[in-house]
């Protein structure tokens, strides 16, 4: 390049083109007159930015290494912070589930103004629940309580006193296996798949209390309510054959089935109960081998016991992303006849597995955490 070129940084140009004395005319010509605005302070942006490409080539840089400069600067800024971040999440939570509720909830019910005031009115909960919301909004585990001194096998022992049970499980989340305590409950010789529905059966009312006030959980398979666990044929509920593979899961609402369970086995001893947990629903889950729930974990008041009164299933737990650093990767136990699992669902990502041969059924409930 000549020594007497003079490079010009493009927007300088354009200004010297829009200062031209014509251009100045034409233009306050066709500009309509406005009320005089008070002086303010300039700064000549074009002149100073031409001021530093110029040193900047005077100091040994190449156009392009200017150019690359100014992009990094621009597109790449040093990272800030990162409260902004935070507050930016904060606002826009709200705002998706604000904009959910009012135009993909308006949508269902036809846009209608009137409608949709019976429907805010009416409804318990603007956004339902999900994973994603769940996961959102829980709070975070207590992980030295929960890990502390667990190393990387699963807690396993015969027996257990109540005091040792509260003390060093119940109330810091810790998973404990407590193998045989269930073995004489009468449920090891009751409890089948025609058991419950004749249970269900011989009470008219209980199959509509279940479905209107319970839940039930179907898992990868098409029977999705109580009603088609009952009415399942005999071929597929007694694994007989090619039956369709099936796992499911359900709560009793009704209190004379509940009255009739509650012969069957007993809470276990070393479990604390208050009053509140009188009222505690019976879980039951069923299904043939294979997959059974998958990893999830819960939003519920209580941690959960569950015993196995028939075939076997393993459980494996994974800690939440907070305690990674803390707890180990991964926990496995497998239930046997007359096996009783504590978990505290809330705080352990937890998922089953059923073992080839009979059909698996587990009853259980919910204990106090102190």
């Amino acid at each position: 390049m000549p020594k007497d070129t003079k490079l010009v940084y493009p927007r300088a140009a354009a200004a010297k083109e829009a200062d031209h004395p014509r251009r100045r005319e034409h233009e306050q010509s066709e500009r309509p007159e406005r009320e005089p605005v008070r002086p303010v302070q300039t700064v000549d942006l074009d002149a100073e930015l031409q001021q530093i490409y110029d040193d900047a080539l005077l100091a040994g840089l190449s156009p392009s290494e200017v150019q690359s400069a100014f992009k990094a600067e621009i597109y790449f800024p040093k990272k800030r912070r990162p409260v902004g971040k935070w507050l930016v999440s904060a606002a826009v939570v709200p705002l998706a589930m604000l904009l959910y509720v009012f135009f993909y909830r308006a949508e269902m019910i036809d846009t209608n103004v009137a409608a949709l005031e019976d429907y805010l009115q009416d409804t318990q909960c603007l956004v339902e629940q999900s994973a994603l919301t769940m996961e959102m909004f829980r709070p975070l585990a207590k992980c030295e309580a929960m890990c502390k001194d667990l190393g990387d096998t699963f807690p396993r022992v015969d027996n257990i006193t109540r005091e040792d049970f509260m003390k060093n499980y119940a109330g810091t989340g810790k998973p404990l296996l407590v193998t045989g305590v269930a073995s004489q409950w009468p449920a090891l010789k009751t409890f089948s798949y025609n058991y419950f529905r004749s249970l269900y059966q011989n009470h008219s009312s209980a199959v509509r209390v279940n479905e209107e006030e319970c839940q039930f959980f179907s898992y990868g398979c098409n029977i999705t309510t109580l009603t088609d666990l009952l009415a399942m044929p005999d071929d597929r509920a007694h694994l007989e054959g090619d039956f369709v593979p099936w796992y499911i899961g359900w709560s009793n609402c009704d209190e004379r089935v509940k009255r009739k369970l509650r012969t069957q086995y007993t809470v276990p001893h070393f479990v604390k109960l208050t009053k509140d947990d009188a009222e505690n629903l019976d879980w039951m889950f069923m299904g043939s081998s294979g997959p059974g729930a998958f990893i999830h974990v819960d939003s519920v008041e209580k941690p959960s016991w569950q015993a196995q009164i028939v075939g076997s299933k393993t459980w494996t737990l994974y800690p939440m992303p907070e305690c990674e650093s803390v707890c180990p990767g991964k926990l496995e136990a497998t239930m046997r006849k007359g096996d009783i699992i504590l978990v505290d669902t809330n705080n352990w990502y937890h998922s089953t597995f059923i073992h080839p041969g009979e059909i698996s059924i587990t009853i259980g409930s919910e204990y106090s955490r102190e």
